[in-house]
């Protein structure tokens, strides 16, 4: 199936760097051999910086994850949004720091479709940009209502919400970042992390910028006058992020 990535429901969706404070044996600043680093221990560089040999390791679920932290099996995790609720309420862990500090505008949660629907959808696809362009718009001035309106959505406590939510470290944006996917996706290729690579395929084919781009422009005709600062950041962040 081929699938082109469209744009973004949001980049900076606060991912988490955990570490478990091991009771008498260490915390966070344990100078204790990574538990995640290779027998064979640091080596120097060319440049004579010492450096770790870093082993990935995969589990179900962010809760899993936050388990493995705690029983000390892994040093720390990248934990998503949905569960900085339980990070925040578990004894025994604490945020090291958020993804966003590391790699500002980050590449998250990317909108996905079929290669032959958005050819034959165009029009659609840069509508739902716009759409989602003024609900960004919406939502960074009235963030408490949002929250109210997600409670509704998911279900869910407004405390789980908030936790989220109103977290400075929230950052939604539909824009396409095709430089930072591709630096993500180059930092992929590079680990491993992608199998069965295909090097005949030219990822940047497949990032439909152009058409946020369209909406982008449209949305600013349209609604530009609403909150002109808004919408000149917008359009200088997709210049930084994709030109």
């Amino acid at each position: 199936m081929k699938r082109r990535i469209i744009s973004s429901l949001m980049i900076a969706t606060m991912a988490l760097s955990l570490v478990a404070c091991k009771g008498g044996s260490g915390s966070a600043e344990s100078s204790e051999p990574s538990k995640e680093t290779e027998s064979s221990g640091e080596e120097a560089s060319s440049e004579g910086t010492a450096e770790k040999e870093i082993t990935f390791s995969e589990y179900e679920s962010d809760s899993e994850e936050i388990q493995a932290v705690l029983k000390g099996e892994i040093d720390y995790a990248t934990i998503g949004t949905g569960r900085m609720y339980e990070v925040l309420n578990t004894e025994g862990i604490k945020i090291v720091t958020y993804c966003s500090d590391v790699t500002p505008n980050y590449s998250c949660c990317r909108m996905v479709a079929r290669d032959s629907w958005v050819k034959e959808n165009r029009e659609t696809v840069k509508l739902i940009n716009e759409a989602l362009i003024r609900a960004m718009c919406y939502f960074e001035t009235h963030r408490e209502e949002c929250v109210d309106l997600m409670v509704e959505q998911l279900n869910a406590d407004k405390e789980y919400v908030e936790a989220y939510m109103l977290n400075e470290h929230y950052r939604i944006n539909p824009d396409t970042v095709k430089n930072i996917v591709m630096d993500n996706y180059d930092y992929m290729v590079k680990v491993g992390g992608i199998e069965n690579l295909n090097e005949s395929v030219n990822m940047e084919d497949w990032i439909y910028n152009d058409i946020y781009k369209e909406a982008l422009d449209e949305a600013v005709e349209k609604w530009g006058s609403e909150d002109q600062e808004f919408y000149d950041n917008a359009v200088k962040f997709y210049q930084e992020n994709n030109e």
